[in-house]
């Protein structure tokens, strides 16, 4: 068509778009190349799953301290954490739809309940 050509994410090459994965910005041949060599590193053990998670749960757990401190409050050494309204995001005609049906359905339980067994 118009425009059939795209910019690799990788290498930067431009290519037609029938070399790239649908919905993808690297093109086939990067993709390959990178699932290969990651591959081969876990065969060989130069990488390992478990210190791979360990290593990013090291920098997710740097990076929670840093944007606590940040948001401690320096004078009260008390932490600040921003409001949040606590409201049900449904509307009123909802809420009151939703009980009318849950009594309802109680109602009938115990009409049941009461014919076969006289309970009530």
């Amino acid at each position: 068509m118009l425009n059939d050509n795209r910019i690799c994410s990788k290498c930067l090459e431009v290519k037609h778009k029938d070399e790239f994965y649908k919905h993808r910005g690297c093109c086939k041949k990067c993709k390959i190349a990178y699932q290969l060599n990651r591959y081969h590193d876990l065969k060989d053990g130069k990488r390992d799953k478990i210190s791979w998670y360990q290593g990013s749960q090291d920098t997710t757990n740097e990076r929670t301290i840093e944007i606590l401190s940040e948001k401690l409050n320096r004078k009260t050494g008390v932490l600040q954490v921003e409001e949040r309204e606590l409201r049900c995001s449904e509307d009123f005609n909802h809420n009151w739809f939703c009980f009318r049906w849950f009594m309802y359905t109680v109602i009938i339980i115990f009409g049941v309940l009461n014919a076969n067994w006289g309970w009530i």
